[in-house]
């Protein structure tokens, strides 16, 4: 995919494949054990980070196969097998997997999401936070990242039956 294009957006920036190199927002830059991963602690053990949806969801290389990385609460799901699985599931599933139609609502109101910004929910969604317009914020990815890290924290930590509360203290 690299030697066609080194890295691009798609649906409306709901979709970024980042490209090859050590520049901020990069393959290498993304994937630094010093930057935002330090923060998820052992969640981002063994990923390779490639490509993220409009919230800031990440897409990763594990092993091989390709998984998606919550950054709420450092979940991962199985997406394919090789990246040709993955990319068939995400254009077969676009909207729910890249976030396209509130990327293209938000940028009817607000205008085009700059390189480098995820639409973040004030409210996370895994505290209940809406999948509206109203709920999402312009976020550097980096800072949307390492905010949401703390979350997947206390979750990975919360003993069975127990609840968070929102905000963390």
């Amino acid at each position: 995919m690299l030697r066609r294009r080194n890295g691009f957006v798609a649906f409306e920036s709901a979709l970024v494949i980042r490209g090859a190199g050590s520049e901020p927002g990069m393959l290498d830059n993304w994937n630094d054990g010093t930057g935002w991963r330090a923060a998820y602690d052992d969640l981002a053990d063994g990923l390779c980070f490639f490509a993220e949806d409009i919230f800031g969801g990440q897409f990763a290389f594990d092993g091989g196969t390709v998984v998606s990385f919550d950054p709420e609460t450092g979940e991962r799901e199985h997406l394919g097998s090789s990246l040709e699985e993955w990319a068939a599931t995400i254009l077969g599933d676009a909207e729910v997997l890249t976030g396209y139609p509130l990327a293209q609502e938000w940028q009817a109101e607000h205008g085009r999401l700059p390189f480098g910004q995820r639409l973040v929910p004030r409210l996370p969604f895994v505290a209940g936070g809406d999948f509206t317009v109203a709920n999402l914020t312009a976020t550097d990815d980096v800072q949307g990242m390492l905010e949401r890290a703390k979350l997947a924290l206390a979750f990975r930590d919360l003993p069975d039956g127990a609840q968070l509360t929102w905000p963390l203290d």
